[in-house]
């Protein structure tokens, strides 16, 4: 993925905005037996934000560094299957694009003069996705909270 951004700094106060987009390839599943014993799969397919950023420029190990803090808006498309556990694996399913909100923290720290290593944490509520099991179990809705927690490392190339 990538992101775009701009800021204005000052002092050592930074604030500004970014938008970023990523595809992923992610994957989780779970077994419910609260009623008839059921699984499903959920598959992340791509997702992506446009967020407020506030930091303070300051320094790690003698380089320049913004320790910061995000959040704002995302989106992701997802895959949910899911069906009965026995005997057979997840046969039924929907696509859901979802929104919510995203929140985190990270630094960025310049290796180069147009180059900064960005390390940040965030979390991301997508909110509730619920649809029909189509076509093998069309009378079965499966609502599914979707929620990630995710530790990002990348490059930042100035220009």
């Amino acid at each position: 993925g990538g992101f775009v951004g701009y800021a204005v700094q000052n002092g050592a106060f930074v604030w500004g905005g970014e938008m970023d987009i990523e595809a992923m390839s992610i994957s989780d599943s779970y077994i419910d037996t609260t009623a008839a014993t059921s699984q499903g799969v959920i598959d992340g397919n791509w997702q992506g934000s446009i967020r407020g950023v506030l930091g303070y420029a300051s320094t790690l190990a003698d380089n320049p560094a913004l320790y910061y803090a995000t959040v704002g808006w995302a989106v992701g498309d997802f895959d949910f299957l899911g069906g009965p556990s026995v005997p057979a694996p997840p046969a039924g399913g929907y696509s859901a694009q979802l929104e919510g909100w995203t929140g985190g923290i990270g630094v960025d720290v310049k290796l180069e003069t147009d180059t900064t290593l960005r390390v940040e944490y965030r979390y991301t509520d997508f909110g509730e996705a619920s649809g029909t099991l189509d076509p093998a179990f069309p009378a079965v809705t499966m609502p599914v909270a979707v929620e990630q927690h995710v530790l990002r490392v990348g490059l930042r190339y100035e220009f």
